[in-house]
């Protein structure tokens, strides 16, 4: 009897391999005749369910199909990385059970594979991100977010929805860091961007409580990239969901009496609530001050802040200060006012009340040059919402005083009617500095 006639060991199931591509799988041992063409380890589930976690992990068998690592340029995912993820994104929130299949390898554990076959270190990623943001945008804790950097580094926690959503947040984490590509052909809205908008419209289904806080905590990342990124839109509807999420926990807590607890917990939850409220006030009105081809809607109204926010708690000299929260809660707080000005100009017909706003805002410019001597940082972003909502009540004023287009064509080419009237006593407040 020759070789050829032996009849060919099966298992009794497809490869992890297979069923992970959903693909037919010949069941030969050792190694199936797809995982032998594909040149990839082929594995059969083991019984011990511990153990077949770990051989479900992707990078035992397919991580180096997962990415696409173009030099110098940053990292970006294959259809297959994109497949890979957005599957167990789906199969997080799916009630489907099948006892002969294999465990779903978990988001978080792909997302660390990804990293690993990209050289993306992990840590170092989530430092550099503290380093250029926390100061201006302090919506996380350093050191307990730190902390649960290395246990998803050493895969310590990868089996809960929170897991899930804490990696997402760190490949938000990698795209705000990241540089845009230099290469033309080379979309800012490549795969891993795209990728991670859909993960986090998908982990949104999730009713877990700190998996939403994490969730909306990415999502203000996110926004803070694409903004960057002049994605304006995108960073809109971002917010939008970041809003709706708040919304979420706010009625949980509201539910489970969660405001009339007390506690070190509670105190940080909702110093944690404050400070995303904070962070998307301040990135909507960047977004809403910005746009210049359509209206936005401001997504958060000063009636929409809770009574017993912190974010009441910030006076106006803290937006001078050094204490990154506090100076986040005046800037927001600047933000609203700006807020209702801009609604306040947008449905007046009174040029009176128009031009006492410009005045007004005027008047806070001149007071933050003139205490900071026009060189303290984030300043210049207060400043600049400023300078755009005095800008509308010029430009109302005198579209209302000239109401033939050639009169305001005119007005346009003798005069310089963006910054109103009243911007000469505001420059000649301006320090003057030796360039």
């Amino acid at each position: 009897m020759t070789m050829a006639n032996f009849p060919l060991a099966l298992a009794p199931g497809a490869c992890l391999s297979c069923r992970q591509q959903k693909q037919r799988c010949d069941r030969v041992i050792p190694n199936c005749s797809r995982c032998v063409a594909r040149v990839v380890k082929c594995t059969y589930p083991a019984r011990d369910q511990a153990a077949l976690r770990q051989i479900a992990s992707v990078s035992q068998f397919a991580a180096a199909t997962l990415v696409i690592l173009r030099g110098l340029c940053p990292l970006d995912v294959s259809p297959t990385g994109e497949r890979a993820l957005l599957w167990a994104a789906c199969a997080r929130q799916s009630t489907f059970v099948d006892d002969g299949d294999a465990p779903q390898a978990s988001l978080s554990c792909i997302i660390n594979d990804i990293f690993d076959s990209a050289g993306v270190h992990v840590v170092g990623t989530v430092r550099s991100y503290f380093d250029i943001a926390h100061h201006w945008l302090p919506i996380l804790d350093r050191d307990n977010v730190l902390a649960s950097t290395e246990n998803f580094v050493a895969q310590k926690a990868v089996s809960a929805v929170e897991d899930d959503a804490f990696a997402l947040m760190i490949v938000c984490m990698y795209l705000f860091i990241t540089p845009p590509c230099q290469h033309a052909n080379h979309p800012v809205r490549h795969t891993l961007y795209r990728t991670v908008k859909s993960l986090f419209s998908i982990l949104q289904a999730s009713s877990d409580t700190a998996a939403q806080v994490l969730l909306m905590q990415s999502g203000i990342i996110l926004a803070t990239h694409e903004i960057g990124h002049g994605m304006s839109k995108d960073a809109y509807e971002t917010l939008i969901a970041c809003r709706s999420l708040l919304q979420r926990i706010n009625l949980h807590n509201h539910i489970t009496n969660f405001a009339g607890q007390t506690g070190r917990h509670v105190s940080l939850h909702r110093l944690q609530l404050d400070l995303c409220l904070s962070a998307i006030i301040l990135l909507d009105m960047t977004v809403v001050l910005s746009t210049i081809d359509h209206d936005l809607p401001q997504l958060v109204h000063p009636s929409q802040v809770p009574q017993d926010s912190l974010l009441h708690r910030a006076s106006n000299e803290d937006i001078y200060g050094e204490d990154a929260v506090r100076n986040l809660f005046a800037r927001a707080q600047h933000a609203l006012r700006l807020g209702d000005m801009s609604r306040s100009i947008g449905s007046s017909t009174d040029l009176a009340q128009c031009e006492a706003i410009e005045k007004t805002i005027y008047g806070q410019i001149g007071s933050y040059i003139s205490k900071t001597q026009g060189g303290r940082f984030p300043l210049c972003e207060t400043v600049a919402m400023s300078l755009r909502c005095a800008s509308a009540a010029a430009w109302k004023r005198r579209r209302e005083r000239f109401r033939t287009e050639g009169q305001l064509v005119w007005a346009v080419m003798t005069g310089g009617i963006f910054l109103g009237d009243n911007f000469p006593q505001l420059w000649g407040r301006m320090p003057r500095r030796n360039c």
